[in-house]
């Protein structure tokens, strides 16, 4: 089953911290990144295990311009109910694979 939502290959990305990016389309949008397999969180950033997962982000989403987002929502037109602390919940994909699993993992 094909799931509603919105994909798009953002024109530049911005690291905020491990599991927030901001991304840059027609207009920019904040992104916090879940996982289709559900919630995933990062330290913050005032800790520095958050420093270590931002590292971490942007050498994963740097090793590729092969990056896909994909917003999920109850319409294919629009982004509704989908927002959390002015973020749009979104997933990303580097080369085909969840971003989420390559943060999970020890490889960089």
């Amino acid at each position: 089953m094909q799931r509603c939502g919105i994909c798009f290959k953002p024109n530049s990305i911005r690291v905020i911290d491990g599991d927030t990016i901001e991304v840059s389309i027609t207009r920019t949008v904040t992104i916090r990144i879940s996982s289709p397999n559900g919630y995933f969180d990062t330290p913050e950033m005032d800790t520095g295990a958050g420093h270590v997962a931002k590292a971490k982000l942007e050498g994963i989403l740097s090793s590729s311009d092969d990056v896909v987002v994909f917003v999920p929502s109850d319409s294919d037109a629009k982004l509704t109910d989908i927002f959390s602390f002015d973020r749009a919940i979104g997933e990303v994909y580097v080369d085909g694979k969840d971003v989420t699993e390559a943060m999970l993992s020890d490889e960089v």
